[in-house]
């Protein structure tokens, strides 16, 4: 068009051309180049909406949803069964195997299973191999639609899986204490820490955010940021900190699983060891050139009220996973505790003071309320103490001062309760009771009893309220009046 456009201009008669046919063919010329540039230029850089990755990219990205622990695990444990495979003379492509193939070569795997010295693993370390070829071979790129932990065509290979725990467990191998809650003396000790140096206000600090929010060992501590944090104030005007954002953690990953993390709030006590108080303090205190949350103490000697007492250099992974140790031997605790126990502590302690299963997995972020249960198996150290103390007395003929041990008159008498005859006739044990359920709390406080029984009414002091109904069942009207 621009060509035939330049002829009629170069033409023998120009004066002879219509001036409107000119100008409109002109408009024609410039519109067509105007659209030519624009296709042009959405050819050789069009908007960049998609983003374009490698194969190896994606794949990257899917083995990126488990954490690099696990993947490591996985790795350990694929590469233990691939060198028992060629050292055995199997074929070590074991993820091809029909499953009974499979499980014939798990079978003698597991009973054959050695660590490099020759002696056989620890049970965590065991059962954390079985788990790690289960992953192995239902994630990419095999997939396997099986499970090798609960399929019955693996029952004979589980059977062997059991009996070598089962003689680990005579060997005396069965040495977990990962979760040892931290006993009340000890905590006092924490809690007393001295603060007036770099070292002991990032320990304080740290404890307090493992305690009050429940984390798990030392899962995203590197990746705490100084403004992960904020000071807000409830409708009672009671201040507390919370997180700014949601963590991805192992229990809550991010995937399309109900991923509803209840929100975490710790709060402002007062005094010396409040929490919040500390917190603040510790951040006023930090290296403005580093992000990181946990800053390494200045070497140089620094004042309680220099503002600046950190470097501006993150601390060390290694050392945040073994800060519980660390506090352990300064302060001379009890036990080497791990990161994990504050975890194990924090669960305990609100069992025990009456919290239920789905009241404490809003702390701890567990899914399967079973979970908790399995870090309330022990009792106390005050307890320990006193059933001791109770078997001693036992020995020495003595009487035990447990208060919720009965004298031997309410042993030898069937009427615990000291109530007349009359009404204790309606008070009968239940048989479809076992015990006390998990959502009762345990009465410490004294209460007052009345039975009403035709018109007679028996009014009894006592404690320990839970102890004495958990199996009785009542025949008649039934009060009971807290103090």
């Amino acid at each position: 068009m621009i060509a035939a456009l330049s002829q009629l201009a170069s033409s023998e008669h120009p004066h002879r051309v219509n001036t409107a046919s000119y100008l409109a063919m002109s408009d024609l010329v410039v519109n067509f180049d105007l659209n030519f540039n624009m296709a042009s230029l959405d050819e050789e850089d069009p908007p960049r909406r998609f983003r374009e990755l490698t194969a190896a990219e994606v794949s990257k990205i899917a083995s990126d949803r488990n954490e690099k622990s696990t993947a490591y695990n996985t790795s350990w444990g694929v590469k233990i069964l691939k060198e028992w495979c060629v050292t055995r003379g199997r074929d070590a492509a074991f993820e091809m195997l029909e499953p009974d193939g499979l499980n014939d070569l798990l079978r003698s795997f597991y009973a054959e299973a050695r660590n490099k010295k020759g002696d056989m693993y620890a049970k965590q370390s065991f059962v954390g191999l079985r788990a790690a070829i289960h992953r192995h071979l239902i994630s990419e790129p095999h997939c396997r639609q099986i499970n090798i932990m609960s399929d019955r065509e693996f029952r004979s290979a589980n059977n062997v899986f059991c009996g070598v725990l089962k003689q680990m467990k005579k060997a005396g191998l069965d040495q977990s204490k990962s979760k040892i809650p931290i006993a009340p003396g000890d905590l006092k000790k924490i809690a007393s820490m001295n603060t007036s140096t770099p070292r002991g206000l990032l320990q304080l600090t740290w404890f307090n955010l493992e305690f009050y929010f429940c984390r798990r060992g030392r899962e995203g501590l590197r990746q705490l940021r100084g403004d992960d944090f904020v000071f807000l104030t409830d409708d009672e005007g009671a201040e507390y900190c919370m997180m700014t954002h949601k963590e991805a953690t192992k229990n809550h990953p991010g995937d399309l699983r109900n991923d509803n993390e209840p929100q975490k709030r710790m709060y402002a006590t007062g005094g010396p060891a409040c929490p919040v108080a500390t917190l603040k303090r510790y951040l006023s205190h930090r290296n403005p050139k580093c992000d990181a949350l946990f800053q390494r103490p200045s070497s140089g000697s620094k004042k309680p009220d220099q503002q600046i007492r950190y470097d501006a250099c993150p601390v060390g992974k290694n050392t945040l996973g073994n800060m519980m140790k660390t506090i352990s031997s300064s302060l001379g605790l009890s036990h080497q505790y791990t990161n994990h126990c504050i975890r194990a502590t924090v669960i305990t302690e609100l069992n025990r003071n009456g919290y239920d299963s789905r009241t404490i997995s809003t702390l701890s972020g567990h899914r399967n309320e079973a979970s908790i249960r399995s870090y309330c198996t022990d009792s106390s150290s005050v307890q320990k103490r006193n059933m001791s103390a109770t078997l001693s007395g036992c020995l020495l003929g003595e009487q035990s001062n447990n208060p919720n041990s009965n004298s031997s008159n309410n042993n030898s008498n069937p009427n615990r309760l000291g109530l007349p005859s009359s009404s204790t006739s309606n008070v009968r044990p239940n048989p479809n009771v076992s015990g006390p359920t998990e959502n009762q709390a345990l009465v410490q406080n004294e209460a007052r009893m009345e039975i009403s029984e035709n018109s007679s009414v028996v009014t009894h002091n006592m404690s320990g309220v839970n102890s004495i109904f958990s199996n009785c069942s009542f025949s008649g009207k039934v009060k009971i009046y807290m103090k």
